[in-house]
């Protein structure tokens, strides 16, 4: 009895190295540039557009990050150039858990900090503890805050490259619960 618990504790171990082997191998050969959709409301309205320059005005702004790969041991790359104007606060954000508005969040200006006019930031955000919808798509939200209350500035291009990054223990096994406790389309 003891020895048959034995053999199929040894086979749980084997299958979850195995799968976390075949996650980690798919995770780690698609790396690059992504897909990031047009900068919208978090309604769904697209922003306006002159030229190449997307015109936030309200305080959030919303796009999907689509990745086509599963989060897990994966690093972001964010680049965004853009105009401050009179906005006092800007983050960059992405979704890392099931609430709306779980976001790990990263500065990207502070009035009187940074410089103001265009200007090009790149931050850095690791993905495994991240939000994956169904169709391996992150949501990045901007995050806006102006000392007038109108908010107005504008992002001229922004892109994003993940790479491939060795995770921890906790970060695997927090990853495979994930996936039995991911959000499911009605």
């Amino acid at each position: 009895m003891q020895n048959r618990l034995f053999v199929d504790s040894i086979i749980v171990v084997i299958l979850v190295l195995c799968i976390t082997g075949a996650i980690y191998v798919r995770s780690i050969l698609n790396n690059g540039p992504v897909t990031i959709s047009p900068i919208e409301t978090i309604h769904a309205i697209p922003y306006p557009i002159q030229g190449q320059s997307t015109f936030v005005l309200e305080n959030l702004a919303h796009a999907d990050i689509f990745l086509h790969t599963p989060v897990f041991a994966k690093s972001m790359l964010l680049t965004i150039t853009f105009n401050p104007k009179d906005t006092a606060r800007i983050d960059a954000g992405i979704r890392s858990g099931g609430f709306w508005l779980g976001y790990n969040k990263q500065t990207i200006y502070t009035k009187g900090v940074d410089s103001s006019g265009v200007q090009t930031k790149t931050v850095v955000f690791p993905l495994t503890a991240s939000f994956e919808d169904t169709n391996q798509s992150i949501d990045m939200m901007l995050f806006s805050e102006s000392d007038t209350g109108a908010i107005s500035w504008s992002v001229n291009d922004i892109h994003a490259t993940v790479h491939a990054v060795l995770p921890t223990m906790q970060e695997t096994k927090d990853y495979i619960k994930s996936l039995w406790n991911r959000e499911r389309e009605l």
